[in-house]
């Protein structure tokens, strides 16, 4: 009886982890209106009495929940009614916008400016043609200027460090805006993997080695199951010196790495507004408004799309084992449209989905070139099977002994390869 889960067991497995990862991100950026209903003229003397005292985070909390009240109210509205009371909602999403704005540069908060300026964003998109798209748009750009410096200066040093990299990358071909930026990207995306290649090259063939001992796991979970298969189990990855965690650690030690680069990616985030790529440029911003992006500082629906279409790719490229090959294209399709759903909600500048999308290239280069690589063969480890360091104290101390030998001479496994003057089995 096998232990093995299936495969559809699996892909819910995953599903369940991307569904955690969705309410995690919901928590912290979904909704922020959570307090029970207000009566509409509390909201309002809330959001009048901080404008008035000039407290300027309550006026972009208050004035999100007020706009969202009235808009309520333009319903069944027509002619010169509707855009008076279009035109309030609209000088209150300015005024929470503002506030943000404000705020941020009071204490520091960049993030809040970079909020702030976004909201702008979507306001000059909602109030076209009006003069609030003009006003939004004229103090989107004051923000740019405002996060810049903001950005400099509450930055941490290692921030820094990472801020000025970019930099220097831009400068390198003169700060050219169709070239520049998103060459920058790229070739930040090849330093970096080429710093991570060392890892994942062990995790690629940590992997293999680990397919290698699938038809000898195999026979094990058809004897056996529960405990006894689990000490049976890790005593063969013992007796050929396998780490079934090794795969993981390449992932785990890069996770910091990643999120240094995006912390360092957003805090360049209005230097990119300098830069366009391809269909990433004004004109394609007024053609699609709202769906491609003006610059590479800010969010590019296609290039989403693209990004998506590279993790997929990616994931199916980097099937190591045969036997559940379908199962892990399966999963990287579901992750790629989820991940991909999920940045639409985002507002990631275009410039970091560029860089991710270089990432991925470069990924499945390296795959390729590792392929045509010899794996090193498993060989029995010296000493019987007795292990130190992470294996240490994790020797099985339940099941029956000697039926791995008896295993191995039934496997049809590809010949294992063991040291000179040992006898095959």
């Amino acid at each position: 009886m096998s232990a093995q889960p299936s495969p559809r067991s699996n892909l819910l497995q995953t599903l369940l982890l991307v569904t955690v990862l969705y309410l995690g991100f919901m928590l912290f950026f979904g909704p922020r209106n959570s307090a029970p209903p207000r009566e509409l003229s509390a909201v309002q003397t809330a959001y009048d009495k901080a404008l008035k005292e000039r407290d300027w985070q309550k006026v972009s909390i208050e004035g999100y929940e007020l706009a969202l009240r009235l808009e309520g109210q333009t319903e069944g509205l027509s002619g010169v009614e509707l855009q008076t009371k279009r035109a309030e909602v609209f000088e209150i999403k300015y005024q929470a916008a503002d506030a943000k704005i404000k705020y941020g540069e009071a204490v520091g908060d960049y993030n809040e400016i970079v909020n702030g300026h976004t909201e702008l964003g979507a306001l000059a998109i909602e109030a076209k043609g009006t003069p609030a798209e003009v006003k939004a748009k004229a103090r989107a750009n004051e923000a740019i200027e405002i996060g810049k410096v903001v950005a400099k200066r509450s930055a941490s040093s290692l921030i820094r460090f990472g801020y000025n990299v970019i930099d220097f990358l831009v400068g390198l071909t003169g700060r050219v805006p169709g070239l520049s930026y998103w060459l920058a990207c790229l070739l930040l995306a090849i330093v970096v993997r080429a710093i991570a290649w060392p890892l994942a090259t062990k995790q690629y063939v940590s992997f293999k080695r680990m397919a290698l001992l699938q038809p000898l796991i195999k026979e094990l979970q058809e004897k056996h199951q529960g405990q006894e298969l689990q000490a049976q189990t890790m005593k063969l990855y013992q007796k050929y010196g396998i780490n079934p965690f090794a795969g993981c650690w390449p992932i785990l030690i890069q996770m910091p790495f990643f999120f240094w680069i995006y912390s360092c990616m957003r805090a360049y985030q209005f230097e990119f507004h300098n830069g366009t790529f391809l269909w990433i440029s004004k004109t394609g911003a007024a053609a699609a408004p709202g769906i491609v992006a003006p610059n590479l500082g800010e969010k590019d629906v296609p290039l989403i799309i693209l990004y998506g279409i590279s993790m997929v790719v990616t994931s199916i490229i980097s099937v190591h084992d045969p036997t559940n090959a379908r199962q892990a294209r399966m999963i990287g399709i579901v992750m790629g449209v989820l991940f991909s759903v999920m940045m639409l909600f985002w507002p990631l500048p275009s410039a970091f989905i560029l860089y991710w999308i270089g990432i991925n290239v470069v990924s499945t280069f390296q795959t390729f070139w590792l392929r045509t690589k010899p794996i090193p063969p498993l060989v029995e480890t010296a000493g019987g099977g007795k292990t130190n360091g992470f294996f240490k104290g994790l020797t099985p101390k339940e099941g029956p002994t000697g039926m791995l030998d008896r295993t191995e001479r039934k496997t049809g496994a590809p010949a294992i390869h063991k040291p000179k003057g040992k006898k095959k089995k």
